[in-house]
């Protein structure tokens, strides 16, 4: 995926300008949103709003908003292709050898293909009892802290296989869990 093309609706500087991304991303009849992009966006205001909210006092909390900047969101969102990159190249063996424009075709996902994505996401993360924690699940708690909660692992590995072109990968939610979906019927 491409986010230079998002690059008109940064700085995000409130959240009517947050909405308006979600909503430019929901309403675009080209693809699905991008789950990257958008959780990083998400995971930096919410670790700059929370944080922010643990360290001053009730008394002084200010209503501002964080500004987030598109440099910061191309970054990020290229430090986490380059570890997918990683991931694909354990399954992927021929790929060098196929024609550029094969490879932007969508691919159909298998078990095999997403189990090794989430192992590399899983093997990247600190050794420590973060899985409890709030706020570990977004791209952006994963690339500047390598720490997810369950439903973080699900949501990354889910983001990485669609910037590998696997469009028949989803999240499937209850209330109290997240899996993924994959193949041609969805299973």
């Amino acid at each position: 995926m491409e986010i230079s093309k998002f690059k008109d609706l940064f700085p995000l500087v409130s959240f009517e300008s947050v909405i308006k991304l979600f909503k430019h991303q929901v309403e675009s009849q080209e693809k699905d949103p991008d789950l990257s992009m958008l959780s990083i966006c998400l995971g930096y205001i919410e670790n700059v709003l929370c944080k922010d909210s643990t360290t001053t006092s009730s008394s002084s909390k200010t209503t501002s908003f964080p500004v987030l900047d598109f440099e910061t969101v191309e970054t990020l969102y290229k430090k986490f292709k380059s570890i997918v990159s990683i991931a694909e190249t354990q399954f992927q063996p021929t790929q060098k050898s196929k024609k550029k424009e094969e490879i932007h075709e969508p691919k159909v996902a298998t078990r095999e293909k997403i189990k090794k994505i989430s192992d590399t996401i899983w093997n990247s993360l600190l050794r420590s009892s973060y899985k409890d924690r709030a706020h570990l699940q977004s791209v952006y708690s994963y690339l500047t802290g390598n720490k997810l909660d369950s439903f973080g692992v699900a949501l990354v590995s889910c983001a990485a296989c669609q910037i590998l072109n696997y469009k028949d990968v989803h999240l499937a939610l209850s209330e109290d869990h997240v899996w993924i979906v994959f193949g041609k019927s969805g299973e």
